[in-house]
């Protein structure tokens, strides 16, 4: 159900995880985190363009076990986004839930921080709040073999909340044929139109060395 899927960016008290003072967070893919063992969401930094030609870069969560799309509520009202429908959740679910009732479906182009690349998306609107999500504590080496461009760069920018959330409807649109790149048997960079994403588990990984553009 989708709102199990925006509750699992948040721990149980709704707030982001901060690392601890005995630890000393690396970046990698912009994800923070405090223990070792730690899941990377597949996400990207994308710009949101809203009909007005105003746009604002933010960041997606990719998840395909979603049956439909999500953006948040503010930025739909910065970016005056259009409204195309007004539609009961549970419709696009199999099952009603408690978050179900009619929402505001609304159309905006999810565009490559790196190029042209477009893609028109219509999504719900969201009504939870999405946290940042946290870098890695986890020293995971990319070095130079081949060239990579991560979707979600880059050691150094300013964090970004996560404000779309791409699901099934649009994952494949999204996500290419390409062979994913596996750098341990929990981790893997998986090719997309917007850029490479890294996706897994770090648990006790010793990652394949492998350039990365950011």
């Amino acid at each position: 159900m989708q709102r199990g899927h925006h509750r699992s960016i948040r721990n149980e008290a709704g707030t982001a995880t901060a690392p601890t003072s005995d630890t000393r967070p690396t970046t990698v893919c912009k994800i923070d985190v405090a223990s070792p063992d730690f899941t990377y969401l597949q996400t990207e930094r994308i710009w949101v363009m809203g009909p007005t030609g105003l746009g604002k870069l933010t960041r997606c969560v990719l998840d395909g076990g979603s049956q439909t799309s999500f953006i948040t509520k503010t930025l739909i009202d910065y970016l005056k986004l259009e409204i195309v429908d007004l539609r009961d959740l549970w419709s696009a679910q199999s099952c009603p839930g408690p978050d179900t009732g009619p929402r505001r479906v609304l159309r905006f182009c999810a565009k490559s921080i790196r190029g042209n690349t477009t893609l028109p998306i219509t999504a719900f609107e969201s009504t939870h709040a999405f946290c940042t999500h946290p870098t890695v504590t986890h020293d995971t080496t990319m070095a130079q073999t081949r060239k990579i461009k991560l979707a979600d760069p880059t050691p150094g920018e300013r964090d970004l909340p996560i404000e779309v959330l791409i699901g099934g409807d649009y994952y494949w649109r999204i996500v290419k044929d390409a062979s994913s790149i596996r750098l341990s048997s929990s981790l893997v960079l998986l090719p997309t139109r917007f850029g490479w994403i890294l996706t897994g588990n770090l648990t006790g990984i010793i990652a394949n060395r492998i350039k990365v553009i950011t």
